[in-house]
């Protein structure tokens, strides 16, 4: 079978007869060539390496709940979830049916749109034919080329959520420019893949804002609604997909955007492309561009088929449409009328029992397989060692690794440097110094303020970073769920890449407040003291923004994660010996893992050594050595400072391994 062409620009390339095939009438005008002056909907793209067509037969999902299950819970509270037996009849489960024995396909060439009031089922369904909803409740057979779903199919099928899950801080060209880098085929070359986002740019109308950042409710205004929607297409149709499936990409749109939304979807199945889509209030116009529509009410269906034929059926049911209507408004209303939906579910489904099923549902001979009287050639085939190789063409780790870092950095820069951040910080840092100016000097108590100081910045530099980092995966997780399930990276290169652009920029911050109040509370000179200070603090850091991490991969709620991780920061503090210094026998043992502790020790022993004198606790003129002083003593500032280094850095090292295993398992759950 010959190479897949690598011509991405071309408008003189002479499309296939897959791509020649049939489209109605009303909107071929639509999808004109550009050799005629007029604006192009879709340019031509790189052309399709295979085919997908897709049938599926008595789908049907149920969901089983019970008052008393653990779905949801996070791997935290799984563990100390004890089962206790349940008295009889309470552990009885509900079983609720979302889809009921659906049956269809979908061919290449053509548009097959899903309708359905709210609830009747229409993005389970397209969940199912996308790979990604599965579990015990999905029962039915689902054929791609007549094959069942494997992962080699994985990089051919697309799944555009509703919501537009897509870096709010990153630019479009930015956006489609990291995706291509990530998603494609190591085989392509770098100036490839750019031509490949210069393509979609032009092919979806989205050069003129392709500098533009997306923008979203927490950031600032970016593109528009439509534009929106396009780059979360482009992101799709980056790796040239031969199945494409949506759901309500016009949902939130005008009318004017919807329609050339579903344009943009129409000429790329013009391309050969097989696409399903959602679809919740079409339009008359946009209706009458369908192919093919199914019609879902209460999870079964009642309607499917060609759309020019959907009001003669309904008419042959009983069901007269009134004079000049929209026909899509015509079949929802039904679908909303609970007693004629159950009638039209009824006859339709004595419909199909009464066709032949080898003639829908067959598969078995996919080189006569006809679209729209065209035959497919045998070169657009989907032979197994062209779908395994080019599932085996990924980038190496460290390739995903680099562009991810890159990416990660690009798209939290701006929040690491925010200005109330910023500001708090160094606010609370002039606060202090002023309440500790020149603190080391001030007689008897300079050991005690110094103290003081130490505490509170080892404090203070563990609550921020431990919060901030909190909402770092229950943030993107809608994200990394999307771009995992397309197969984009592996998670230990996302993890290592975002853990480890973090970690530079949340210690500057720190690092800037640090060279402030330490000259100003007086603290000591030397140099390498100060050095040694700093990455004391930097430290905790880390080790904070770890807890933080670790909380927020394990319940992926910040609310939830809020609660639990000040219950333990609290805990820290309580436990640093500031305010304790001698602990029951039988609690001895929480000081190990008190990162603030290790800090507050860490801190006193470079600030004070044993041989150095200090005003006495007396009040009176005399020097005191510090192992006389009776506040350092507890702190036991005469032992070696790997004795707090090593601890501190093992539990940074554990925190993190912790966190990527806590979202691993989070994400397999969900």
């Amino acid at each position: 079978m010959a190479e897949p062409l690598r011509q991405t620009r071309s408008l003189d390339y002479t499309l296939s007869a897959v791509h020649s095939v049939r489209s109605p009438g009303n909107v071929s005008s639509v999808y004109s060539s550009k050799k005629n002056g007029q604006d192009n909907a879709v340019p031509n793209l790189e052309p399709l390496a295979i085919s997908i067509s897709l049938s599926y037969q008595d789908i049907s999902y149920n969901v089983q709940a019970s008052k008393d299950s653990d779905t949801g819970t996070s791997c935290f509270e799984q563990l100390w979830n004890t089962r206790k037996p349940r008295a009889q009849g309470r552990n009885k489960k509900n079983n609720k049916a979302i889809l009921r024995s659906i049956n269809g396909r979908a061919q290449p060439g053509e548009v097959q749109v899903i309708l359905g009031p709210s609830g009747s089922g229409k993005t389970s369904l397209l969940g199912i034919l996308a790979g990604q909803t599965k579990g015990p409740g999905v029962s039915g057979s689902l054929l791609y080329n007549g094959k069942q779903y494997s992962k080699a199919f994985k990089r051919h099928i697309v799944f555009v959520t509703q919501d537009d899950v897509l870096f709010q801080a990153l630019s479009v060209r930015e956006t489609l420019t990291y995706a291509a880098l990530l998603r494609l085929s190591r085989h392509l070359t770098k100036q490839e893949k750019m031509e490949r986002v210069d393509c979609v740019l032009e092919a979806l109308n989205l050069s003129k804002c392709a500098n533009s950042e997306i923008g979203g409710m927490n950031a600032k205004r970016g593109v528009s609604g439509g534009e929106r929607k396009r780059v979360s297409i482009g992101v799709e149709l980056l790796v040239n997909p031969a199945m494409m499936l949506l759901d309500e990409p016009t949902s939130g749109l005008d009318s004017t955007t919807a329609l050339r939304i579903f344009k943009v979807l129409k000429g790329l199945a013009h391309l050969g492309r097989t696409v399903v889509a959602t679809l919740h209030q079409p339009n008359s116009s946009m209706y009458h561009a369908f192919d093919t529509v199914m019609v879902l009410a209460a999870g079964r269906c009642i309607y499917s088929g060609a759309a020019k034929d959907a009001l003669t059926v309904m008419s042959l049911r009983g069901q007269t449409p009134p004079f000049m209507c929209n026909p899509a408004d015509f079949l929802l209303d039904l679908a909303n009328d609970a007693g004629i939906a159950d009638q039209l579910a009824d006859a339709h489904a004595a419909q199909e029992q009464q066709e032949q099923s080898a003639k829908l549902l067959s598969l078995d001979n996919p080189v006569m397989e006809a679209i729209g009287g065209i035959e497919l050639k045998e070169e657009l085939l989907p032979y197994d060692q062209e779908i395994q190789k080019q599932a085996d063409s990924s980038i190496s780790w460290l390739e995903q690794y680099s562009l991810l870092m890159g990416r990660s950095f690009r798209a939290r820069k701006s929040a690491a440097m925010d200005q109330l951040y910023i500001t708090l910080c160094i606010g609370v840092t002039a606060v202090s110094s002023l309440i500790w100016f020149q603190c080391t000097s001030r007689g008897g108590r300079a050991v005690v303020d110094a103290q003081g100081l130490l505490f509170f910045k080892c404090t203070f530099w563990a609550f921020q970073p431990m919060f901030t980092a909190l909402n770092a995966f229950p943030v993107e997780k809608n994200v990394l769920k999307k771009e995992r399930a397309s197969g984009m990276y592996r998670l230990s290169a996302y993890f290592m890449a975002r853990t480890m652009t973090d970690a530079p920029l949340v210690m500057m911050v720190p690092a800037g407040c640090i060279c402030l109040y330490y000259p100003l509370a007086g603290l000591n000179a030397i140099f390498t003291r100060f050095i040694c200070h700093m990455m004391t603090i930097l430290l905790v850091v880390l080790i904070s923004q770890s807890v933080g991490l670790l909380f927020g991969a394990a319940l992926l709620n910040v609310a939830k994660a809020n609660v639990w991780q000040s219950i333990l920061m609290l805990g820290t503090m309580m436990t640093a010996g500031f305010y304790v210094s001698e602990f029951p026998a039988w609690l001895g043992w929480v000081r190990y893992l008190s990162f603030t502790g290790y800090c507050y020790r860490l801190t006193n022993k470079i600030e004070f050594r044993g041989d150095e004198l200090y005003p006495c606790w007396d009040g009176s003129e005399e020097l005191c050595a510090a192992d006389d002083v009776q506040e350092l003593e507890a702190q036991n500032i005469s032992e070696p400072v790997a004795y707090d280094v090593l601890p501190t850095l093992l539990l940074l090292v554990l925190l993190r391994i912790l966190a990527f295993f806590a979202l691993r398992y989070r994400l397999s759950q969900s």
